[in-house]
């Protein structure tokens, strides 16, 4: 993720996405006392527009075996982590960032 190790030539990107779990750390801290939880999600390579965009099949192929459960996620994988994250199930969670990448990238 940009936000923990960096992005070559994309010191912007990497700022915002560390800026997002910095934020996500203290609004859950100043958000606890109201019962409110503060988690985020760090989605690794999901077959949206944004991978597509400029990339042939072969190229997105070629990203999926790099991963280390040998494909890129999907919208749905997202989905569900968000559903977890808002269920009672993750009722004892702030303050956290899920990364959902595959094990592409494990902090």
């Amino acid at each position: 993720s940009g936000a923990i190790r960096g992005t070559p030539r994309g010191v912007h990107y990497s700022a915002s996405k560390g800026g997002v779990v910095s934020m996500t750390r203290a609004l859950a801290l100043e958000l606890a006392p109201h019962g409110i939880r503060v988690n985020a999600i760090a989605p690794g390579v999901t077959d949206t527009a944004q991978p597509r965009h400029g990339h042939s099949e072969e190229e997105i192929l070629a990203m999926a075996k790099t991963i280390p459960l040998g494909r890129i996620g999907t919208p749905d994988d997202i989905a569900r982590v968000a559903v977890f994250l808002v269920s009672e199930e993750a009722g004892y969670m702030t303050g956290q960032t899920l990364f959902v990448n595959g094990g592409a990238y494990m902090p």
